[in-house]
């Protein structure tokens, strides 16, 4: 969902703004690749959380996205604690380390998971 908003920012930027397409483009994939990393790593710190919570017989479509929307609550509910708590703790230098985790929680923990999930043909 959130790349296909970049794609669409960037069609709109280029139909309305020809002369503005270069920087559309630019900001489309570096925003929209920033968002897809958080996801990501959103997902890493979800699936350590349910993984132990939902059946073995779910599906990992299910689970991708359980994981994803869960770490996504822990990301923004840590953000804003230690906003709250802490001046001037919102930096990038504290958060990409934790996005950065979170990638690494991804790869490894749900590599496995990930390699029985089969789309079915005509989905897509």
């Amino acid at each position: 969902m959130i790349l296909a908003g970049g794609a669409l920012m960037l069609v709109l930027a280029i139909g309305l703004f020809p002369a503005a397409a270069l920087l559309a483009a630019l900001t489309a994939l570096t925003e929209g690749g920033m968002a897809a990393l958080i996801v990501v790593a959103a997902g890493g710190y979800g699936f350590l959380l349910i993984r132990r919570l939902l059946p073995r017989s779910a599906s990992t479509t299910l689970c991708v996205l359980t994981a994803c929307g869960l770490g996504l609550w822990v990301l923004s509910s840590a953000v804003l604690m230690v906003g709250s708590a802490f001046t001037g703790a919102l930096k990038a230098w504290v958060w990409w380390p934790v996005v950065a985790g979170g990638g690494i929680l991804a790869a490894g923990l749900g590599r496995k998971s990930l390699e029985r999930w089969r789309i079915r043909p005509g989905f897509a």
